[in-house]
């Protein structure tokens, strides 16, 4: 996301969900037990595979929650 803004990772960090997608679902959680329902992934990965499997994964464990 620094490359599409053109500011420092570090300036937005504390609001960005990083790491695996079992990562980002577990920080997902409290927002889908609250009832939200929709969500906006930006994905980064080495190629448009591996941020298509790890969207489709974080979907995943999320349905699975419900």
């Amino acid at each position: 996301m620094g490359k599409s803004y053109g500011i420092p990772f570090e300036s937005f960090e504390r609001y960005t969900l990083c790491g695996t997608p079992e990562d980002v679902a577990g920080g997902l959680r409290p927002l889908l037990e609250a009832g939200c329902r929709s969500f906006n992934l930006v994905a980064d990965g080495r190629g448009l595979d591996e941020v298509v499997e790890g969207a489709g994964r974080v979907r995943e464990i999320l349905v699975g929650w419900l």
